[in-house]
């Protein structure tokens, strides 16, 4: 996949990164964002570090740790971080904000379509074939993000040992933990003993090979305005606040969009993990309160895999859904109106949260990014975020491949062919057209 960005300047000297690239730049990301938070970071990893060299590969990783050891999407938090290391305040907000807002709209369109026509056979079959696609997307971008990314045998041993942890069902909040203490007491252990020549040399050998980047390990990060942290808080605290009044004005009698609302804010703030780990906690409650029927909920999952933007965006359809078929709808709205309310209450308690803990967060780390013990910490997580991503994969393939207790054989060959389509050119229209084609070919032939 390439993007549309002019001339990219690419030397051995630092330079300013313009912010209208940039910006241009997280607009595409939003509408070029498929496959799921695994397919992200490596296009954020591929454009920024390896294309553009605005992001050195040493400063992608601690922000990418970091935003793993969050509760939240680790994609859009990512692309707050970064934004903001890049151009400040103004640049995470855009950052954050254009990589939700084409995802909302399209997932909004969609579940309005679903809520109207769901019974279609079409839009069924478009759905399974979109989750093929997925399924290649993010397998095509965990070979890549762990190739360029873990370094050694180490990094490798740790993210294959995460995987089948989190097989057996180890939370994944216990294994950042787990590999943060492991990283520091490995750091304390370092300094007793003293750097290593090998150690020396691999340290000479980055940074020699990330001076061309825009911000390398030693550009300072954004200076902090007055005020900085209480004006934070106080806009996220307003804007969750103005939610729960929306929510409370205009609900049904049931109490379903203060109930929805509670639900996205538990969501965002205690679910460690990622979109993977906050998606089977929304659904669970979801259908236990009959917002959404068994078959609605895997509809969402694959529409959620399958449009831009983070993958924990199906709350947008949850929410249309669970709303739009209330009845009766209170205050003479029409259903519709009640529907979008509620996605844009989605929308917002969902994400509001990941703006809060990084704009706070990243300058912390910012200032202690040099200290060895946490440069070491980090270097343990990362590997652990690669494993999470490779056991997901795992994770949507098998539920690809074998739904219903039955082999899915055609669904396993449209993954495979456009994984192959991926590794053959990594753009996503070949394969997104060939998802389409079999999609309308599985709808005019019979089972």
């Amino acid at each position: 996949m390439q993007f549309g960005a002019g001339n990219v300047r690419v030397s051995a000297k630092r330079h300013a990164i313009p912010f209208r690239q940039a910006l241009r730049f997280w607009y595409q990301l939003g509408w070029l964002s498929f496959g799921g938070p695994a397919a992200q970071i490596a296009l954020m990893e591929r454009e920024l570090v390896q294309r553009r060299r605005w992001i050195a590969p040493g400063r992608f990783r601690q922000a990418l740790s970091f935003c793993t050891a969050l509760p939240g999407p680790e994609a859009q938090q990512l692309a707050i971080y970064l934004g903001w290391l890049m151009h400040g305040v103004r640049g995470g907000l855009l950052a954050g904000c254009l990589f939700l807002l084409p995802g909302y709209f399209v997932l909004l369109g969609l579940s309005a379509l679903f809520w109207r026509y769901g019974g279609q056979p079409w839009l069924q079959d478009l759905a399974w074939a979109l989750h093929a696609l997925a399924v290649a997307l993010v397998w095509h971008a965990l070979w890549r993000l762990g190739r360029r990314q873990l370094e050694g045998v180490r990094a490798w041993l740790i993210a294959v040992l995460a995987a089948f942890l989190l097989w057996l069902q180890v939370s994944m909040p216990l294994l950042v933990m787990l590999a943060a203490l492991l990283g520091l007491l490995c750091a304390v252990n370092a300094g007793k003993q003293g750097s290593t020549p090998g150690q020396v040399a691999k340290a000479a050998t980055e940074t020699a090979l990330e001076v061309r980047a825009s911000i390398d390990e030693d550009t300072p990060a954004p200076a902090l305005p007055n005020g900085y942290r209480g004006r934070v808080l106080a806009v996220c605290a307003l804007l969750l606040l103005l939610g729960f009044l929306a929510a409370w004005t205009f609900d049904h009698p049931s109490g379903t969009l203060l109930a929805m609302s509670k639900l996205f804010l538990s969501g965002a703030l205690i679910t460690f993990g990622g979109a993977y780990a906050v998606l089977p906690y929304i659904f669970e409650q979801a259908t236990r309160a009959h917002w959404l029927s068994p078959s609605q909920a895997a509809t969402g999952i694959a529409l959620g895999e399958s449009t831009p933007g983070p993958l924990v965006m199906v709350v947008v359809f949850v929410a249309f859904l669970g709303a739009a078929q209330l009845e009766p709808v209170p205050g003479g709205l029409p259903s519709w109106a009640l529907g979008l309310l509620a996605s844009l209450l989605a929308l917002g308690f969902t994400f509001v949260p990941s703006f809060l803990f990084v704009l706070l967060g990243a300058p912390w780390l910012e200032r202690r990014r040099e200290q060895p013990s946490w440069r070491a910490v980090l270097s343990w997580i990362y590997p652990v975020a690669v494993g999470a991503i490779a056991w997901l994969a795992w994770d949507m393939s098998a539920a690809l491949a074998y739904p219903n207790r039955q082999i899915d054989w055609p669904a396993i060959l449209l993954a495979g062919c456009c994984l192959a389509l991926l590794v053959y050119r990594p753009t996503i229209w070949r394969p997104l057209l060939l998802a389409f084609a079999i999609g309308g070919f599985k709808l005019l032939v019979p089972d």
